[in-house]
């Protein structure tokens, strides 16, 4: 990925935050500042860039052709999300994070974990007037029959929590 982001006019992507301690946010070309989400996805990459953590910022493709696809989300092909387009790549890593219009969090939480797992194993979820324990609940029962999920984070305003992450064996 580092190829294809600088400042180098044919280059699809462009920094536009960097800190001290080597944590940088890149955002594609194709990525509006007018999408709905754009606002949230900048404030989470920039809480894992201030922590050190290299963030890109990738554009929903339809319909792209096909070598640009590969360019962008080239360590899925092959995987079970190939053709997939999550939001961001963190540290090499992909994460799609998902909001939720609802006044019944449990739906929500639902909704969240069963859209956002077709694009990555690793989620980061608006917070839902849920308790925790009601959450990882709800994950583990998912494990058990079977869904891969890596990690999740929950968004509460500029704030990030880690709810839940498998620990390698």
């Amino acid at each position: 990925m580092e190829n294809l982001i600088g400042k180098d006019e044919t280059k699809p992507f462009r920094i536009v935050a960097t800190f001290e301690n080597g944590g940088w946010v890149a955002v594609h070309e194709n990525v509006s500042e007018q999408e709905s989400d754009y606002q949230k996805l900048m404030t989470i990459a920039l809480f894992f860039a201030k922590r050190g953590k290299q963030v890109t910022l990738t554009p929903k493709l339809t319909r792209f052709p096909k070598f640009e696809y590969a360019r962008i989300y080239g360590s899925l092909i092959g995987t079970k999300y190939e053709g997939k387009c999550p939001d961001m790549l963190i540290d090499g890593k992909w994460y799609e994070h998902e909001g939720f219009t609802s006044d019944k969090p449990k739906n929500a939480f639902r909704n969240m974990l069963t859209h956002g797992l077709k694009q990555a194993s690793r989620l980061i979820i608006e917070a839902p007037e849920l308790t925790e324990a009601y959450m990882k609940r709800v994950i583990r029962q998912r494990i058990k029959e079977g869904q891969e999920i890596t990690e999740i984070w929950i968004s509460n305003k500029e704030c990030l929590s880690l709810l839940y992450k498998k620990f390698e064996e």
